[in-house]
């Protein structure tokens, strides 16, 4: 979970100010994150559709478009991680299966 630092040893309304105080960094992050690679992604337009034939402009185009796919991707994780806190899920861990796990074969 991306909440995981928040310490279950407090006292609950300590809790939730450290919850509200987290929350609230991790939106202003993700804000100037999404900002950044917003105008990212805008350039990267203006410049492909400047030069549609350029290669070099469409795999630009192609980094940020992924850049700004995997920041929604990250959002949706940390929201959902947010659900499961309100929810009392604290403790729940989410699994990932697209990777294969270490020091396991793939046969």
């Amino acid at each position: 979970m991306v909440l995981d630092s928040i310490s279950t040893n407090v006292p609950p309304q300590a809790l939730d100010l450290l919850l509200i105080q987290k929350l609230i960094h991790v939106y202003n992050l993700f804000n100037v994150m999404f900002f950044v690679i917003f105008v990212q992604v805008i350039y990267a337009a203006q410049i492909l559709a400047t030069y549609p034939a350029s290669k070099i402009a469409k795999e630009n185009g192609e980094v940020f478009g992924d850049c700004w796919s995997q920041q929604i991707n990250d959002l949706s994780v940390l929201v959902k991680d947010v659900n499961d806190m309100c929810q009392g899920k604290q403790g729940e861990k989410q699994v990932y299966l697209s990777l294969p796990r270490p020091g396991v074969s793939q046969t």
